[in-house]
């Protein structure tokens, strides 16, 4: 969830919506949303925690602190999380007939990113199975 949210920029309704079939719990954009925040606090959290034990000196003591640094992890971990996801996407791409890749360019030109997934349960499916 947390590296779809920040590798494809998805929202947290398509997301649930991808992940419906797969997890029966995630059904909607609010349990979603509070996935994502709890893995981005203890994400954030465990960093404070080793950062503290390596520089005693510039202490993160307080939620104010971790507040502090959340916008540089946020734009680290949408670069990271692309890493992973765009070579995966590449793959899943590569599996398709040149016909279907067609079609696929196409859809992702019209509406500027891959995200009509009633058009697209292929690459999707196959996406989610190598992820």
């Amino acid at each position: 969830m947390f590296k779809l949210w920040q590798g494809l920029n998805l929202t947290q309704t398509e997301i649930a919506h991808l992940l419906k079939s797969k997890y029966s719990g995630l059904q909607k954009q609010y349990q979603v949303a509070r996935q994502i925040k709890k893995y981005n606090r203890d994400i954030l959290k465990k960093f404070a925690s080793e950062w503290n034990q390596n520089n005693p000196e510039i202490y993160i003591n307080n939620e104010k602190d971790i507040e502090r640094i959340k916008y540089a992890f946020d734009k680290y971990f949408h670069i990271y999380c692309q890493q992973l996801i765009f070579p995966l996407l590449d793959k899943v791409f590569e599996e398709f007939e040149d016909e279907n890749k067609e079609n696929i360019l196409m859809i992702q030109l019209e509406t500027d990113y891959i995200k009509d997934f009633n058009e697209l349960p292929k690459i999707i499916t196959r996406f989610l199975e190598n992820f």
